[in-house]
């Protein structure tokens, strides 16, 4: 049912040449329809109260007349419409007065009969203070006007068709007043209707410059992400190529922010020198590289690192801009700046500068999302650089990993070999070692005991003179004894053998012979 409403609300709407004047065509629909259903209502209760007459008849017919109004706006005549709601009803009113009062004499004698017509004329009369806008004065003018004279020349047109109110003229001076407090009622209430009317269109003009702006900035961010999304198709096709990516940021800037110049600065490592990397101009021109240095620009250099962005109108006067005045500006003949730093991994490590040269411009909060996303473009490109320099560092060391990881393989093959071939060495070496133990116990040892026995029947028989020189040969004899007695034990038991241990077992010998 509200479907069906709305759409008959509507009708017309198409022919309205501004977004007020629709509105005042939806009003005009909605007042006709609501004045129909008031009269409705009003013929219902008439006829409770009283038999069906010519009065009642007209009421239904005003409420129909009213419901012209959407008609006419269908068709077109938009204006017109507003007219005819304005005057229509008020005349209806007073001809259903003038047409009731003619049938029935007798209520030219009762008091309410001669307020009924008259109040809800001036009801009415406030329609043309909705129909029509403030600055439609002389269309407002005559429809007041025409409610104005009704009421005033209400009870001479009554006397006029023989028709006067004989009970309120026969009270003399109540009359003339009572018809005073009625054109003073209809002023007050006129002059309140207006002046809320002019407060009311005031806010609505408010609110269409706020509507207007609001979609002339959706209008302009879609126009900004179109453009950030075709630079993003552009940026990854770059491979790494920093001077086209300035170029490709700068270029898109100056279209679509419709600036004559854009540039891109790097900050040192000191953080205190701006140095210009590329420069775009519309004009082609290109100058030499700049430094800018903060001991020369502080409060630029302030606004850059503790601002999101610098918005500057008026360039050679903003309070973050205007250092630059005689130096840069007024030189390059610039008049407005939009700057926002390029933040990389929470550091500042440069700047986009927009300048528009020739004459001010006025930049849009949308201006500075706009920049803000291209200064992330080249957030994002020194990130994935530096992505790209750390995965090659990561390659060359795992590249390194692997070639030691082949060396240490390739001497671990070694050892392995090595190892077998030392374990082969030592098992000749055993075998060697056994062989000489063998050798040790049944080649040497044989004549070394012989040599024993020899020097012990000599010493039987030698005389005192050379029993000197055959202890000592028998004392060398034990020595070389012990000697291969204990290379034998050691190398029967595995165990090793040393200088030392063969000295002390000579010493523990010649102890034991000293105490025998």
């Amino acid at each position: 049912m509200l479907k069906y409403a709305f759409w008959v609300f509507n009708l017309g709407t198409s022919f309205g040449e501004s977004p007020a004047l629709k509105r005042r065509i939806n009003y005009s629909n909605q007042i006709a329809f609501f004045l129909f259903l008031l009269s409705l209502l009003l013929e219902v209760a008439y006829l409770i109260l009283y038999p069906f007459n010519a009065e009642a008849f007209a009421i239904l017919i005003g409420g129909i007349l009213s419901l012209f109004t959407i008609l006419i706006n269908k068709a077109g005549f938009v204006k017109f419409s507003r007219y005819w709601l304005s005057i229509s009803i008020s005349l209806s009113l007073l001809i259903t007065s003038l047409y009731a009062k003619s049938q029935n004499i007798d209520a030219l004698n009762h008091e309410y009969d001669y307020f009924n017509y008259r109040i809800m004329i001036i009801a009415v009369s406030i329609l043309p203070a909705i129909l029509f806008t403030i600055d439609e004065v002389l269309p407002m003018l005559f429809c007041f006007l025409v409610s104005v004279l009704i009421i005033i020349f209400f009870d001479p047109i009554h006397l006029l068709f023989g028709l006067e109110f004989k009970s309120a003229i026969n009270q003399g001076s109540h009359y003339y007043f009572s018809n005073v407090i009625i054109i003073l009622s209809y002023i007050l209430i006129l002059g309140l209707v207006t002046l809320l009317k002019s407060a009311s269109e005031k806010n609505e003009i408010i609110n269409e410059k706020l509507i207007a702006k609001s979609v002339n900035s959706k209008e302009r961010l879609i126009r900004y992400q179109y453009a950030i999304l075709n630079a993003a198709k552009e940026y990854r096709k770059l491979e790494g190529d920093e001077v086209k990516l300035y170029k490709l940021m700068c270029t898109t800037l100056s279209k679509k922010l419709v600036v004559n110049r854009v540039s891109i600065w790097e900050l040192g490592d000191d953080d205190m020198t701006l140095t210009r990397k590329y420069l775009f101009e519309k004009d082609g021109s290109t100058d030499e590289q700049v430094h800018l240095y903060q001991k020369d620009f502080p409060k630029y250099f302030y606004a850059l690192k503790n601002k999101p962005f610098i918005i500057a109108d008026q360039a050679r006067f903003h309070v973050d801009t205007k250092e630059f005045k005689d130096s840069y500006l007024v030189p390059l003949d610039i008049y407005s700046m939009l700057d926002c730093p390029i933040v990389f991994n929470d550091k500042i490590i440069g700047v986009i500068c927009c300048e528009n040269q020739h004459n001010t411009k006025i930049w849009n909060p949308e201006d500075g999302i706009f920049i803000q996303s291209l200064a992330d473009f080249i957030s994002m490109y020194k990130q994935s650089e530096e992505i790209k320099r750390l995965l090659s560092s990561l390659q060359q060391k795992n590249n390194e990993l692997a070639r030691q990881s082949g060396e240490i393989r390739s001497i671990n093959e070694n050892l392995e070999s090595m190892v077998k071939k030392r374990t082969l060495d030592l098992e000749e070496r055993n075998k060697k070692l056994v062989e000489y133990g063998f050798i040790n116990s049944h080649l040497v040892r044989a004549p070394l005991a012989r040599i024993l026995g020899l020097t012990d029947l000599i010493s039987r028989e030698i005389n005192i003179k050379d029993h000197y020189l055959i202890d000592l040969l028998v004392n060398s004899s034990r020595e070389l004894d012990i000697v291969l007695t204990r290379i034998t034990n050691v190398l029967s038991e595995n165990h090793n053998l040393t200088v030392d241990l063969l000295n002390k077992k000579i010493e523990q010998s010649h102890d034991a012979e000293n105490k025998i």
